[in-house]
């Protein structure tokens, strides 16, 4: 688990959810990582889930 750090900006591979989010914490134990994308939305997702988000692109 070292593709990703708390406080990156991501966006979910599904092409479905292009959904923008950011990483508040690492769970060792499940390796995956906790993504808040709003003030009350959060769930985690593993690293193949992830991708870093580049504004701008699509």
């Amino acid at each position: 688990m070292t593709k990703y750090n708390v406080g990156d900006i991501i966006q979910l591979t599904n092409p479905k959810l292009p959904i923008v989010g950011l990483i508040t914490e690492k769970d060792s134990q499940k390796n995956k990582y906790l993504v808040r994308f709003s003030a009350g939305t959060q769930d985690y997702f593993s690293e193949e889930e992830l991708m870093l988000y580049i504004h701008g692109k699509k």
